[in-house]
């Protein structure tokens, strides 16, 4: 998936990496969006399905969960709610499309 920030390092988007995950990043170079931008890939060991090879199908790694991605975006947005993270641009669209799941604060329906 692509990040793309103002503000959030590498470091900010390792750190925020869910436990028995990990991540491969790749920088963008010459974001147009943002000031940053990150091609990154979540796997995680207890995932019950492959990663997709892009070009041969099914990957040798386990792909990360639709939450263990949220759980990973949720304090990304906390740091930069204007980043675009996947097809999210901004903490309220995360929240909004979410339905407020990784959220600290409720979400009005």
């Amino acid at each position: 998936m692509k990040v793309y920030s103002n503000t959030l390092t590498e470091a900010d988007l390792r750190k925020a990496v869910p436990r028995g995950c990990q991540l491969e990043l790749m920088s963008i170079t010459r974001p147009r969006v943002r000031d940053f931008g990150w091609h990154a890939r979540l796997t995680c060991y207890a995932g019950n399905r492959w990663t997709n090879s892009g070009q041969y199908g099914a990957g040798s790694e386990r792909a990360a969960t639709y939450d263990q991605h949220g759980e990973w975006m949720a304090p990304l947005f906390e740091i930069d709610p204007d980043a675009r993270i996947a097809h999210w641009d901004g903490v309220h669209d995360f929240n909004q499309g979410t339905e407020g799941r990784y959220s600290k604060e409720k979400v009005p329906a």
